[in-house]
């Protein structure tokens, strides 16, 4: 199916319906200063969002940060009625691949334990288990598993 990856600018009112849809689709809370954080990081040069898009319609995102030599992805979202069509996978290559062109090596995330669709996703894309964090998430209080992928080299 035809699909584009944008840069963020394009879809920030996107952003905002899926962290809402998001949050209200896991049953959490999603706070104001969750948007106040998402439209600040829209201006750090270090931060990028790139949406799926269908036409003009968002199917899904991702959101990463880069460090010196490694990323994290800070955000990541496929609309529910979207999901198993490949757009997930396609997302989290982007992803892979633009980091690695800016010069990471690893790209990292956090991933809710109860969140078995998700864990699934990353572990088919080459994302292992580092470590766990106790209590990290709220409203659900919840544990996240921290996994990496090796996505570059060193020269």
């Amino acid at each position: 199916f035809p699909l584009n990856l944008h840069a963020h600018t394009d879809f920030l009112s996107d952003l905002f319906q899926f962290l809402g849809y998001f949050a209200k689709g896991l049953g959490y809370v999603l706070h104001v200063h969750n948007h106040h954080h998402v439209e600040k990081s829209l201006h750090d040069p270090y931060t990028d969002y790139f949406a799926a898009l269908d036409g003009q319609r968002a199917l899904g995102y991702i959101g990463l940060r880069l460090g010196m030599d490694t990323a994290d992805i800070t955000t990541f979202c496929v609309q529910k009625e979207e999901r198993r069509r490949g757009i997930g996978t396609m997302l989290l290559e982007k992803a892979c691949d633009y980091a690695a062109a800016k010069g990471c090596e690893k790209l990292f995330l956090e991933v809710r334990r109860s969140n078995k669709a998700a864990c699934a996703l990353y572990e088919k894309n080459g994302f292992r288990f580092v470590h766990e964090r106790r209590n990290y998430y709220s409203h659900p209080c919840e544990d996240a598993l921290v996994l990496v992928k090796e996505i570059g080299k060193k020269m």
